[in-house]
């Protein structure tokens, strides 16, 4: 009686198709398994959870529907060439869970270490294929799945570019409902639109809004770019223009780029000589002085301003005040209302008509102080003190020290003195003679009149004058 191979489902995979119609969950089928039936041919049982003797497993290569019958599905295996060393007598599939879903027997097929691959289908029917899914794993290289769609390649990029789709710019690459992009990620759409002419690009589903060409610059606010008609810049925005001059010698002059003002027609756009127009950059005398300058041109007339390392500013000209009344001159002069023309002018007109006012207005001020009784004349240095000095007297004669209220700076020229008793007797007359003239005082004595012998405190008056 000749065998017969035929393929079942194992009662776990009854079960497992019988769910899958109630909650519309498909199976997944992962492995493909290979047994040798323990040396003996292999009779399929639905009782079955294992082959009797596995020999090799592997991922699926594919999982398709029969074109010849639609209720019937075949997973397709590859043993490669380098596997090997057993005979085949059964197989089966597994779920991704790793139960056994569906047994089969076959004839004996030797499969050497080396030789040839040898391909393996598993045909089988069910209620609905659409119960049934494939989940691949890492392919073997030898197929490509059909729904991997590509994404199966070991090298894409190799594979775009034999298929001429490397490049982004080729047509096929673009187009609406075409190939991919070269990174093999995305899908790339490109429209153009009629109503404002501007070529539009898709990512994906995503719009990522309009390509620039010659014919379609960006704006400056689309860069980021600081606009040709001026604008406002950021807070943290920096601006640094450098001049291409480098490692000049000692001495050698150089000039930064020119940041220039004109009036467009009038001249100054064309040269410095008419017109209007105006600019501004740094001068660097190389080992010497480097300053800003500013330059106005008009009519021929050129006029500057600079501004040195040193915070010197230096004028060309008269620096005129807000109004314009009044002004510096270039030799230092000032014209003013207040002067009446140039400060020069009055100073000299003061001094020379008018006397008084030079020495109220430059003579040093005197100084006194009537309460000490001293008094000084600023402007030669002349000191007058005046005071009163009591003398004891015993019998007709006495002496005193006493001080001068202040001190000479450099001693006494002339002391006077009168004399007066204390109850101013009539009849009463006395002298008095200085001694020991110092910078800071002197010695007094007194002579009474000898009818009047008698012990008194008699008074001495005196002005001193000294430098």
């Amino acid at each position: 009686m000749a065998e017969q191979y035929y393929s079942i489902l194992t009662n776990r995979g009854k079960e497992l198709e019988a769910a899958s119609s109630a909650n519309g969950t498909p199976v997944v089928i992962k492995d493909f398994v290979i047994g040798d039936g323990n040396g003996k041919a292999a009779i399929p049982d639905s009782a079955q959870t294992a082959l009797i003797r596995e020999v090799y497993r592997h991922a699926i290569s594919r999982l398709d529907v029969s074109k010849e019958q639609s209720n019937q599905w075949v997973a397709h295996l590859v043993v490669p060439a380098d596997i090997g060393g057993f005979t085949i007598r059964e197989v089966g599939l597994l779920t991704d869970a790793g139960e056994l879903y569906a047994v089969a027997n076959c004839a004996a097929i030797e499969k050497p270490v080396s030789g040839i691959n040898v391909s393996l289908q598993f045909r089988l029917a069910a209620n609905e294929t659409a119960n049934i899914k494939l989940e691949v794993a890492t392919g073997d290289g030898l197929f490509l799945r059909q729904d991997a769609n590509l994404s199966d390649l070991n090298n894409i990029a190799k594979a775009l570019e034999n298929l001429g789709l490397n490049l982004v710019g080729n047509w096929q690459a673009v187009q609406a409902n075409g190939g991919k992009h070269s990174s093999g990620k995305h899908h790339l759409y490109m429209d153009w639109n009629d109503s404002d002419r501007k070529l539009y690009i898709t990512v994906d589903e995503t719009d990522v809004g309009e390509l620039f060409t010659t014919q379609n610059p960006p704006t400056a606010a689309q860069t980021g770019a600081y606009p040709r008609t001026g604008g406002n810049l950021d807070e943290e925005a920096s601006i640094s223009l450098i001049s291409n001059s480098k490692n000049p010698a000692t001495g050698t002059v150089i000039y930064s780029p020119m940041y220039r003002v004109v009036i467009k027609g009038r001249g100054g756009d064309k040269d410095f000589k008419d017109g209007a127009s105006g600019f501004m950059r740094l001068v660097e005398e190389v080992g010497t002085r480097a300053y800003l300058q500013l330059q106005w041109d008009g009519f021929g007339t050129v006029h500057e301003f600079r501004f040195d390392q040193n915070g010197n500013s230096q004028v060309y000209g008269k620096a005129y005040t807000g109004s314009g009344a009044s002004f510096l001159a270039e030799d230092g002069n000032v014209y003013g209302g207040a002067w009446g023309g140039y400060l020069s002018n009055w100073v000299g007109g003061q001094i020379n008509n008018n006397n008084t006012w030079v020495s109220n207005t430059f003579q040093p001020r005197n100084t006194g102080s009537p309460g000490a009784g001293w008094w000084r004349d600023s402007a030669t240095g002349l000191i007058i003190q005046a005071g009163t000095v009591a003398v004891p007297v015993s019998g007709s004669a006495g002496s005193a020290s006493f001080s001068f209220p202040l001190a000479f700076p450099n001693g006494v020229v002339s002391i006077v003195g009168s004399t007066a008793d204390q109850a101013s007797a009539a009849g009463y007359v006395a002298c008095a003679a200085f001694l020991n003239l110092s910078t800071t005082g002197a010695y007094v004595m007194v002579d009474t009149n000898a009818s009047r012998n008698m012990d008194r405190t008699q008074y001495v008056r005196y002005v001193a004058y000294g430098v």
